[in-house]
């Protein structure tokens, strides 16, 4: 179970350094990765994997709406799309259905943080939240634990 645990933190890290880098000319949304890329939940309980962004306007005429994405990386199945929301319509993965949810208005608070309810061992991995507005995306990675019997 240990190997598991350094495996995982091995892969975060690379998750981490291959998909939080926005390009340096970007002046879109940027992700900012916590301290803390591992969180730790007790089974059955609620569990929140922060994800916050800032933004710069595209232009004073854009209405295009932030799109948030969270997926769930899974080597064996392939990925597993968690939650998709964006201007004000939300899509669940088959497994997420009544248990994830995003602020209501990740825009103006500028927060895509998830919320799992219900948490079982089976949400235990590592989590990639995309943030995309107009053509630019940017995304964090975090890795979930789950505990107890």
């Amino acid at each position: 179970m240990e190997m598991i645990g350094h495996i995982l933190t091995h892969l975060l890290c690379l998750v981490c350094l291959c998909y939080t880098h926005p390009l340096a000319d970007s002046p879109q949304p940027t992700a900012m990765i916590p301290r803390s890329l591992h969180v730790d939940s007790s089974l059955g309980g609620t569990v929140v994997l922060r994800c916050s962004f800032s933004m710069m306007p595209v232009s004073q005429s854009s209405s295009e709406e932030v799109r948030i994405q969270w997926i769930k990386l899974h080597s064996l199945l392939g990925d597993q799309v968690v939650l998709v929301a964006q201007g004000g319509r939300v899509k669940f993965g088959a497994t997420f259905v009544d248990r994830v949810s995003v602020p209501t208005n990740p825009q103006s608070v500028q927060d895509a943080s998830l919320t799992i309810t219900g948490v079982s061992r089976s949400d235990s991995g590592v989590y990639i939240c995309k943030v995309t507005h107009g053509l630019e995306e940017t995304q964090s990675a975090v890795s979930l634990t789950v505990s107890g019997e």
